[in-house]
Parts: structure tokens; sequence; C-alpha cells
């Protein structure tokens, strides 16, 4: 768990855009988050795209971060 922690940590704190952003989506309201969802998936076809076109995640970088956002 601590690796998986330590990754994640230098992920945001590589680009703290990207976990102020993260950070918002978390703490948004539906309205707010259907309105996200929408556009994600105007712009990018599919939430998986956005993570790994919009965010330029890495596989190993987005399997981190979903088995951290749904602990």
């Amino acid at each position: 768990n601590a690796s998986k922690y330590s990754r994640l940590a230098r992920i945001f704190l590589r680009n703290r855009e990207l976990a102020d952003k993260v950070y918002n989506v978390f703490m948004a309201d539906k309205k707010y988050l259907d309105s996200a969802f929408a556009a994600i998936d105007e712009k990018f076809g599919s939430f998986d795209n956005f993570i790994s076109e919009g965010l330029k995640l890495t596989p190993a970088e987005t399997e981190d971060f979903r088995n951290y956002a749904l602990e």
C-alpha cells in the first residue's frame, strides 16, 4: 500500500494542476459531475481516453489512481 500511495503522491506532486482538478472532481456536486462527464465524452469519446490522452497518465499511474479512488 505504501508503494501505491507514494506513486500516486509523486503523480500529484509532479503536477499540482492535475491534483487540484482531481480534488475538485471528488468534491463536486452531481450537476458538476454530469457536466464534466458530458464534456469529457464529447471531447475524448470516453473517460478512459480522457485519462490516457487528456491527463496523459501511464497505464501504471491509471491503475494506481483507480485503486486509490475505489478504496
